[in-house]
């Protein structure tokens, strides 16, 4: 019976340090699981992309096509397999969608969390288990890290208290889920996470099955992506109040950016 492992959000949550950690040691753990990043689901992401940017029922058929196309052509050699990538929970809070909205909560995760579970029935076989995983973060935690991210990215003139106000939390979404998908799904806490030798990676790697002595080998993961400091955050937010050529901006901020990285 194969077994998938999808870590599919959120953003802001430790992903990075989750994908960088596998993507550094993907042949130490070859042994134990096969692992799909971003990069490895060229298909699947360019679907997901357009189906958080355009939620159209056409586009998330497209997703589950290119979804199930893909599973299709991966190896059956009993290995699980591990995918993670934040954007199978949706476009990111913060970000414009097609019609130029702004998007406040996570409203495509269930929808495309159904669309992965049937499109690995599809695509490997109805026997195929399948397991979710969201990491998660403190709520006041969580929308400083997208504010700063949006502030960042594009041009964003609310104040963090204002934006975290029009912030969906992110609960009531994980409930939906667990309420919503027949299948385990799991979260693991940013802040318990982080107390982890191995960072996000060492819980997402238990739930996904290595024994404790297996985690016990491999390398300590170093601490990765701090976010912006409150000092640079309140800059870009000036910049964005001040500025609306967006191409200066952008370069200014680019150059900020890399002044105090």
């Amino acid at each position: 019976m194969s077994e998938v492992f999808v870590h599919a959000g959120f953003h802001k949550t430790g992903t990075s340090s989750l994908q960088d950690y596998l993507r550094r040691h993907r042949a130490r753990l070859a042994a134990d699981l096969r692992i799909a990043l971003p990069e490895d689901m060229a298909g699947p992401v360019a679907a997901g992309l357009a189906c958080g940017r355009a939620p159209l029922a056409w586009r998330r058929r497209r997703f589950g096509r290119a979804l199930a196309a893909w599973f299709a052509c991966q190896p059956r050699d009993g290995r699980p397999l591990f995918m993670s990538w934040e954007g199978f929970a949706g476009l990111m809070p913060g970000h414009r969608d097609a019609l130029g909205r702004t998007v406040r909560t996570y409203g495509m995760a269930l929808p495309m969390a159904r669309a992965i579970l049937n499109a690995a029935l599809r695509g490997i076989g109805p026997e195929t288990r399948v397991s979710f995983l969201y990491t998660t973060r403190d709520q006041a935690s969580w929308a400083r890290s997208v504010h700063g991210h949006i502030l960042r990215s594009r041009r964003l003139t609310e104040d963090e208290a204002r934006f975290r106000h029009r912030l969906a939390p992110l609960g009531p979404t994980l409930a939906a889920l667990l309420a919503g998908l027949p299948v385990p799904v799991h979260e693991i806490m940013l802040e318990e996470a982080a107390r982890h030798r191995l960072g996000p990676a060492g819980p997402a790697l238990m739930i996904a099955g290595l024994p404790e002595a297996r985690l016990a080998a491999l390398p300590r993961a170093p601490v990765t992506n701090r976010g912006d400091g409150a000092d640079l955050r309140a800059a870009y937010l000036s910049m964005n109040r001040k500025t609306r050529d967006r191409p200066a901006l952008a370069q200014a901020k680019a150059a900020m950016g890399k002044a105090h990285g």
